[in-house]
């Protein structure tokens, strides 16, 4: 398997980590008292793996288009069961404020550019992780928080050298003189 393609960690989605379906997670201030129905796609097989206390891990490979779309729809499968969701993905930790005032916007262009206007978003080297389709799972996320459920997403991975990707496991490099090990 390609090096790059082996890297691929993982996105993850906890659906309910320590909670119950009836813990109470406040929703954002300017959503509605009670959220929004959702029209979710179904995933033959996610019910049984969504349970209070599981968490339920997707790997993938950078770059696709399907894997951000399965899971946001996981997501909302799972908001739709009464579960909190944090999505983790793997961008760098230092994107968490851009990420989270995002989660919390209107979605408008300004606040697009805000998100992107960062070293991680504009690297000449794209794997993937800064593809429209991940841009358009924050903004399913985002559209999912501003209908008053309770999701969050959290960037998992340390940062990357500038034009390198990097695994966010160093214990799982092969070589301390791997270039691609942060």
């Amino acid at each position: 398997m390609n090096r790059f393609k082996a890297w691929a960690l993982a996105i993850l989605l906890l659906t309910a980590g320590c909670a119950s379906r009836s813990a109470v997670v406040a929703a954002p201030a300017s959503s509605p008292a009670s959220p929004k129905p959702l029209a979710c796609r179904e995933i033959e097989g996610l019910e049984p793996l969504l349970a209070p206390g599981a968490g339920v891990l997707f790997g993938e490979i950078h770059g696709t288009v399907e894997s951000p779309a399965f899971v946001a729809n996981a997501a909302c499968l799972a908001l739709r069961a009464g579960f909190p969701v944090t999505v983790a993905l793997e961008i760098p930790r230092e994107e968490q404020p851009r990420v989270d005032t995002f989660l919390a916007s209107a979605g408008m262009v300004a606040d697009r550019a805000a998100l992107l206007d960062s070293s991680f978003w504009q690297d000449k080297y794209q794997d993937g992780r800064r593809s429209q389709a991940m841009l358009s799972l924050l903004d399913e996320l985002r559209r999912l928080r501003r209908g008053g459920h309770p999701i969050r997403a959290t960037p998992g991975s340390a940062a990357a050298r500038p034009g390198l990707p990097t695994t966010t496991r160093p214990d799982l490099c092969s070589s301390p003189r791997d270039p691609t090990c942060g």
